[in-house]
C-alpha cells in the first residue's frame, strides 16, 4: 500500500458523508488513491532523473542546468498536487 492509500483510508473512516451512498464514496476514494499512486510513481521517476541531471551538470557543465531547473519545478508541482489530493 502506498502512503496516500493509508492516509485516504484513515480519513475515509473518520469522515461520514450522509448524503452519499457507499458506492459513490468508494468511487471517490478509489479515484483519489489512483491519482496519488500515479503521482508517487511519477515522483520516483522525476527524482531519478534529477539525480542524473545533477551528475550531468557536474560532468558537462551549464548546458544541463535548464533541464535540472525544469525537473525541479516539475517535482515541486507534483508534490503540491500530491498534498492537495491527500488533503481531500
Amino acid at each position: 500500500n502506498s502512503f496516500c492509500t493509508l492516509l485516504v483510508g484513515r480519513r475515509r473512516r473518520r469522515q461520514h458523508v450522509p448524503d452519499m451512498d457507499d458506492d459513490r464514496v468508494r468511487s471517490i476514494v478509489q479515484t483519489l488513491e489512483d491519482g496519488c499512486a500515479q503521482i508517487e510513481q511519477e515522483l520516483q521517476t522525476i527524482n531519478a532523473d534529477l539525480q542524473h541531471a545533477a551528475v550531468c551538470v557536474r560532468r558537462y557543465g551549464d548546458v544541463y542546468v535548464a533541464p535540472l531547473r525544469y525537473l525541479t519545478q516539475l517535482r515541486d508541482n507534483k508534490l503540491l498536487r500530491y498534498k492537495e489530493i491527500i488533503a481531500q
